[in-house]
């Protein structure tokens, strides 16, 4: 008879369009600021992620929530 010993643990999932937002540490190191914008485009490890301002970011989707 087997038996669970460990659960896996629920993935996340984006979609293109998908609003998200991660954590830009400042110069300093102490204080981080959230950066919002829309997912572009959706690699196996990255999120490529537009900002407001038409920036585009690589984030790990990880970092991304």
């Amino acid at each position: 008879m087997a038996k669970i010993i460990k659960q896996a643990k629920a993935k996340k999932t984006f979609k293109v369009d998908d609003v998200v937002y991660f954590l830009q540490p400042s110069w300093d190191g102490v204080n981080s600021s959230r950066v919002y914008g829309s997912v572009v485009k959706v690699c196996p490890v990255n999120l490529h992620v537009e900002d407001y301002d038409g920036n585009v970011w690589s984030v790990s989707k990880e970092e991304a929530m």
